[in-house]
């Protein structure tokens, strides 16, 4: 997920604020792409068109899940009470731009 890094842009984009970085998810996120780059270099050295479209979609399925997991409603992510981001916002544009830009680096 792409969130804002300067108050002003929260505000304009009804996002939440990005408060910097999260050690435990970065590590958790670097460790499955790593996994992920590891089976493309195995895969590739047979088949390299395959095993670029089979990381590709290895990529997308892990940023399904991980988004699916910080939207869950279930268990709700506390915002810093100083974010100017309000409740309730509907992030499906955002996904969506996101699936694009993901899409056009392929």
């Amino acid at each position: 997920m792409l969130l804002p890094s300067c108050e002003k842009a929260a505000r304009r984009t009804a996002l939440p604020l990005h408060r910097g970085p999260h050690q435990d998810y970065n590590a958790m996120v670097i460790n499955r792409v790593g996994d992920i780059e590891a089976l493309w270099q195995i895969r590739r050295k047979s088949d390299c068109d395959a095993a670029g479209q089979d990381a590709i979609a290895e990529l997308r399925l892990l940023q399904k899940t991980l988004r699916k997991q910080l939207l869950d409603e279930a268990r709700p992510i506390r915002l810093n009470r100083k974010n100017p981001a309000g409740q309730g916002i509907d992030f499906s544009e955002l996904d969506a731009l996101a699936d694009d830009l993901w899409a056009a680096a392929a």
